[in-house]
């Protein structure tokens, strides 16, 4: 371990010459660059955009017209650069009012961590003159960079200026803190106000693994009233397997979209729009004729309104009577248990039913003509494959009607047996992933098994792009591992400089492929809603951010040496990081500027955004107002923002907190870059939530776990310092060092005791007292149906809009609709009219009138 540790010390200590004769950048050299590269990228960005967004306010203050999303809060452009203050004018309530509770826990991360980075500035002051002018020493002579003289790195071991690296500590970890507690009294005073809020979610709790003898909507709310009251329980809805509805529902709406279309054609043109359509489904390679799409769309989505109506109005009594009632009547009159998830007598009912209304379909089809039989066949076969769907699924939404009862019910358990009527938080109607909400217990278990498996499997494999884009930015360190960028240097001397440039480049591009990745090993997990996906792959992301990105880069030198070492002695591990650490600074501070200027270029200009509307305004339907605010093919609308991924831009905190954190007295320079991006981020991002990104709220949830992972941070890099403290032999100062350990401990075991249970739950007190302003005379109506699955939910009977069919005969018999494609021949039988051109010509004529 002796060589390892000196082998580690010399790229610390390394002169401007590589051994090998290489001329290696400086860090001051390498910096200076990096500031000038991205810094002009930087100005020239925020000079275009604060252009742009004066002569294109519909472009960049999209929430200042979009029907959907429009806020009073964005109707101020303000000036051309006074943007990036007067923004803060704009108080907290009123952001979490028109962006959601998300942006402002979002935006208080950023405050925080600028805070702490302006303690880190302070520290700096009085610290840079102190490692500066260190007495000299035969391990510290070698350095003359000026940057790396500002590091501890300069500092000679056994040196008393360590106590001034101690003092500095307590500092920033003391206000760190500080700064923790004084945010959690704010988020959890913001996080009760958010669940005081009138939203179906509150009043509403989601039960999984629910016991098979009150699987049903009457039972599952019986049950809850026995808990509470009959009173306090509006409504339970247990979902069911629908996927023929759904399929049906689906297409029902795809005929209205090409109905409306249509219509909108003919309005525009004047001219009755025709298209070929395979009316005898019998013939499998039958020609296609001429159709009237008005009349054929009219007539396709009578019938489609009507196989749709019949099935929602049966599964309605599935759900309410369930599968005990339907059970009972099978067995005439004896009540037998029906098991969660089997196919029960309900469902051979069902068939039963489909089978006598398929009979009467088939008699009534007896007289229509050989298209209309064959349409109406396959609807019935359509209707009979719908005996599948009415499955009960064995978890359900109860809806109370008070906060507080949904919020005791949350707290309590509701069986004796492990994870049996296991009851968390219902998510908001809208956010449902109604695909999840089924899925078993044992098959959430191996669904998270499999997340975790998937997810390790991924940070291992990581590993080698991350440790090879970190080599890059060492031209020594690089020569040694990979043997080909040896003699590609040797070459070509002048790509060094380029590629220590473009290393911190590839390494936030790579990490940006990681959000795709993690969300579909999240979803492996049966999250209920997007504000779990989001959570979970926040954690997945941070834990990436932490040991890539920042352990891998910082040890990329020796990585597989360093990754044997740790597995002999895992203990070994801290003096890898603190040998590593000091000489990977410049590195870092070049990951934040790239990071956070990349993150401008896309951000403010809003490139993606921009290029895809332009896109969409010429792909795809545009004819309704109604087609051209739907995305097509991923292409979304101007008036149709992409929401604000929080998940992806949190994480990426993390790695600015976790470098802040270790570098505030290792490399004192560091705080300034960190305050300097913290603060433009504020700005930014809060500019961005009041003019262009919807509002979406989970409830501020990723707060709580960024807490969390920051307060682990703190410990990663107080260690880390121990450990630098250790290989600087300051054996005086290291007594005084480590009570801060002890503190830092003791405080993560305080607040993870209370804080965080109580911002999860609204008090009791404080929900009753909400609940007293729930007056008689309160509208419950929009906790009605809130839970049913959208499908279930549809309208029975949809019609296009009014605004279309005026002036305009939609009710020809759907035989009119038919026009022959081959040169005046008669349709025949399919048809019974039209037997001579002139019938032909004849019935053309009247179609288009």
């Amino acid at each position: 371990m002796d060589i390892f540790h000196t082998d580690h010390r010399h790229r610390i200590l390394e002169d401007t010459n590589d051994d090998d004769g290489t001329t290696k950048i400086e860090d001051s050299e390498l910096l200076r660059n990096t500031f000038m590269i991205y810094g002009s990228i930087f100005a020239i960005v925020l000079v275009l955009y604060c252009w742009l967004r004066r002569q294109f306010p519909k472009s960049y203050a999209v929430r200042s017209w979009a029907k959907d999303i429009k806020t009073d809060l964005a109707n101020d452009q303000f000036g051309f650069f006074s943007w990036l203050w007067k923004v803060h004018q704009i108080s907290e309530d009123e952001i979490m009012e028109e962006c959601g509770m998300d942006a402002v826990c979002y935006l208080r991360l950023i405050r925080m961590g600028y805070r702490i980075s302006a303690v880190g500035v302070f520290d700096m002051i009085w610290l840079l003159p102190i490692y500066y002018l260190a007495e000299e020493s035969s391990e510290t002579a070698s350095i003359t960079d000026g940057i790396v003289k500002t590091t501890i790195a300069h500092v000679p071991a056994g040196s008393s200026r360590m106590y001034a690296t101690i003092i500095a500590a307590y500092f920033i970890f003391g206000y760190a803190m500080y700064a923790i507690l004084k945010e959690m009294e704010w988020y959890i005073e913001m996080r009760h106000k958010y669940l005081k809020k009138p939203l179906p979610q509150h009043f509403a709790v989601f039960c999984r693994n629910i016991p098979k003898e009150v699987l049903d909507n009457t039972h599952l709310e019986q049950f809850f009233g026995s808990c509470f009251s009959d009173e306090n329980v509006l409504e339970a809805r247990v979902p069911m397997k629908i996927s023929n509805l759904e399929k049906e529902v689906a297409k029902r709406d795809e005929t209205l979209e090409k109905l409306e279309h249509a219509l909108a054609v003919y309005q525009k043109d004047g001219e009755r729009p025709q298209h070929k359509e395979k009316i005898d489904e019998k013939k499998m390679c039958g020609p296609k004729e001429l159709v009237d799409s008005i009349n054929f769309y009219t007539a396709k989505l009578e019938e489609e309104n009507k196989a749709v109506e019949e099935h929602i109005n049966h599964l309605q009594e599935i759900a309410i009577k369930g599968n005990h009632e339907e059970s009972s009547k099978q067995n005439n009159g004896t009540d037998i248990e029906n098991p969660a998830g089997d196919e029960s007598s309900a469902h051979k009912s069902f068939v039963s039913s489909v089978a006598a209304k398929t009979s009467n379909l088939a008699t009534s089809m007896a007289s229509k003509t050989g298209s209309q039989l064959t349409h109406s066949l396959g609807h019935a076969v359509s209707f009979v494959t719908g005996s599948d769907d009415g499955e009960l699924y064995p978890s359900g939404f109860v809806v109370f009607k008070k906060i507080s009862t949904a919020n005791a019910a949350l707290q309590m358990i509701h069986h004796r047996k492990p994870f049996t009527m296991e009851v968390i938080e219902a998510p908001n109607p809208k956010d449902v992933y109604w695909g999840n909400v089924g899925r078993t217990h044992k098959d959430l278990q191996l669904g998270r098994l499999g997340s975790f498996a998937a997810t390790s499997a991924l940070c291992l494999l990581w590993t080698i792009p991350m440790s090879f884009f970190a080599s890059l930015s060492n031209a020594g360190a690089a020569r040694e591992d990979v043997e080909f960028l040896d003699d590609l240097f040797d070459k070509y001397p002048g790509l060094i400089p380029v590629l220590e440039q473009l290393a911190p480049f590839l390494v936030v591009i790579f990490n940006a492929l990681l959000p795709i990745i993690l969300e579909q090993f999240t979803l492996f997990e049966g999250p209920v809603s997007s504000g779990v996906v989001a959570s979970s792959k926040f954690i997945k992301l941070a834990a990436f951010m932490i040991i890539q990105t920042f352990f891998v880069s910082a040890i990329s030198g020796s990585i597989f040496q360093a990754i044997s070492d740790i597995i002999d002695d895992w203990t070994e591990i801290i003096d890898l990081l603190a040998n590593a650490l000091p000489a990977q600074g410049t590195y870092f501070m070049q990951i934040i500027l790239v990071t956070t200027t990349l993150n401008m270029v896309f951000e403010l200009p809003r490139l993606v955004a921009v290029v895809m509307a332009f896109l969409r305004k010429y792909l795809g339907p545009n004819l309704t107002e109604k087609e051209r605010s739907k995305a097509f093919m991923g292409l979304r609308a101007m008036s149709d923002p992409a929401p604000f991924i929080h998940p992806k831009f949190t994480s990426q905190l993390v790695l600015y907190f976790i470098i802040l954190f270790v570098y505030a007295v290792i490399s004192p320079i560091t705080p300034l870059i960190t305050g300097i991006c913290f603060l433009f981020m504020s700005s930014m991002y809060k500019h961005q939530f009041i003019f262009n990104y919807p509002k979406t709220d989970s409830g501020g949830k990723l707060f709580a776990n960024f807490i969390q992972i920051a307060i682990s941070c703190m410990l990663i890099a107080q260690i880390t310092i121990f450990g630098l403290l250790g290989l600087k032999k300051a054996a005086k100062q290291l007594p005084i060092y480590i009570p801060l350990l002890c503190i830092t401990i003791l405080f993560n075991m305080y607040i993870k005791q209370m804080h965080f249970r109580v911002a999860q739950f609204l008090p009791t007190h404080e929900g009753l007292t909400e609940d007293l302003h729930l007056n008689e005379d309160f509208d419950y109506s929009f906790l009605e149906g809130a839970y049913i699955q959208p499908a279930l939910a549809a309208e029975p009977r949809l019609a296009p809009d009014a605004s279309l069919t005026e002036n305009i005969d939609t009710n020809k018999p759907h035989e009119e609709a038919l026009i022959d494609v081959d040169e005046g021949e008669g349709l025949g039988e399919n048809v019974g009219s039209a037997e001579t051109e002139e019938d032909v010509d004849d019935e053309k004529k009247n179609m288009l009138t």
